[in-house]
Formats: C-alpha cells, structure tokens, sequence
C-alpha cells in the first residue's frame, strides 16, 4: 500500500515537471527563431552598409590603377608603333634601291638592243676564233687567239664577245696572234656615254677587275650606272661597242665595270669597221 502511494506521488511531481518544461521548450525555440531572423535582417543591412563603404573606396583605389594600366598600354602601343614605321622606313628604302636598279637594268637592256643594231650595221667580221691561252697572272692582261696571218688577223683589229669589248690585237704570228685586254693598264680606250655628247678616255687598272676613268672633258661628270660605248675616236676601236657601266665613284676616281668577264673567255670575234 505504502509503494503504490509513492508511485503514485512520483507520477504526480513528473506530470508537473512535463506541464513546466513544455512552455519552456517553445519559449526558447520561438526566441531562436525570432534572433535567427533577426540576425538575417542585421546581417542583410551591414551588407548594404557595407556594399555602399566599400564601391566608392574601391572606385578611388582603382582610379589609379586603371589609369596606369591604360598608361602601360599606351606606351606599348607607342612603342609598336615606333618599330613598325622604322620596319616601313627600311622596307621603303629597300624598294627604292630596287626601283632605282630596276631602272638602271631597264636603260642598260634597252641600250643594248640598240647598240646591237648599231654593230650589226658598222662591224665588219673577220674571224670568229678560240682562245688557246687565258690570262692567269696578276701581271698578265693578254690572250692567245688560234688564228694570225692565215685567217687574215691584223694589227689593232678590235676583238669583241657576244657583251662587248674584250681588247685589241698587238701581235700577229702566222697561226696566232695576241689580244691585249681592255683591263691592262697600257690599254686607253676612247668612249662615250651611251646617247650623250659626254667623252672620256678610261685605261686598265691595277686591280685587274675594273677599269678607271682617266680623262673626261671640263665641266662633265660620269655618273653611277651610266653606259659607256667606244665613240671611235684615234681611229682604233669602231664606235658603239659595248665597253662596261660606272660602277663606283670615290675620292680616288671614278671606276667602270667591263660587261666582259675577262677571266671566262672561250670563243671572241675579231673585227673592224664596216667600209660603206
């Protein structure tokens, strides 16, 4: 009897216990939820707050390093462009020196077209020989041809190639005969520029490669690239053969380029002018 009553009792306190607790239990759930959503609506305006703090700071601070990135862009783009038109400066120079050779080569195939007309009508053809023996020293600036008295070679007869001048006979035997170069230094060849008036006297030179002006009228000059022909004065070379271009002009004169490789020869033609 005793132990039911205290059952009994014991039932009765944890009934009150349960009716105390649950009121307690929504108190603290709905104070959770009253500060949570509190808490979102704070956290929500400090970053509005904050979103308007921080855009004009980080205009301000971006001011600066916009500027400079555009700054650094400029000059690159500056630089590029400094590259690129020395790039064309060159190119236009490059264009120029081929449009002035361009037109050298021009004048000098259309003189030659003429000027073989010219030959044509003014050389007579004596001999188209072989060269038995090729210039082969610094110091020797003749030929041996393989025909003399029997093909009726003579002295100071002109000996041409298909380029032009290639030099004068000074020996006859009677099987051979001798060619001194238009490159020997006892060589004078009178000449002129091809359709000018301008005359001149050039001679071998010491280096063998170029000839050298060595005589030209008062108040004439020879420029770069210009033709030079015999023009047929002292009655030894006919007029209009062929004879080289100006190639250089410096402090010690003025230097031809024969059209005639004098180191390759392998057949020439012996000539003289045409009686009309």
């Amino acid at each position: 009897m005793e132990v039911i009553k205290n059952k009994n009792k014991l039932f009765s306190k944890s009934k009150n216990l349960n009716t105390f607790i649950s009121p307690v239990i929504f108190l603290i759930v709905f104070l959770l939820v009253f500060i949570n959503k509190t808490d979102l609506n704070m956290i929500s305006k400090i970053r509005g707050l904050s979103l308007d703090i921080i855009t004009p700071i980080s205009s301000i601070v971006a001011f600066p390093i916009n500027k400079t990135s555009e700054f650094i862009n400029y000059a690159y783009h500056i630089k590029n462009l400094s590259l690129e038109n020395d790039r064309l400066k060159i190119e236009n120079k490059r264009l120029l020196r081929w449009k002035t050779l361009s037109t050298r080569l021009i004048d000098e195939n259309e003189a030659y077209k003429q000027l073989l007309n010219v030959q044509d009508k003014n050389l007579q053809l004596q001999q188209t020989v072989r060269i038995l023996t090729q210039p082969s020293g610094s110091f020797i600036n003749s030929i041996q041809l393989n025909a003399g008295k029997n093909k009726d070679i003579k002295i100071n007869s002109s000996v041409i190639n298909e380029r032009g001048l290639v030099g004068r006979i000074i020996e006859v035997g009677n099987f051979s005969s001798k060619v001194l170069l238009i490159n020997d230094m006892n060589s004078n060849i009178p000449v002129k520029v091809f359709n000018t008036d301008i005359n001149a006297i050039i001679t071998g030179n010491s280096d063998q490669k170029f000839l050298k002006l060595k005589f030209i009228k008062e108040n004439k000059n020879l420029k770069l690239g210009q033709v030079l022909v015999t023009n047929g004065n002292a009655g030894i070379f006919p007029r209009n053969i062929l004879v080289g271009k100006v190639y250089k002009i410096d402090k010690n004169g003025t230097y031809i380029l024969p059209f005639v490789n004098l180191r390759k020869l392998n057949f020439v033609q012996v000539v003289s002018k045409k009686n009309n």
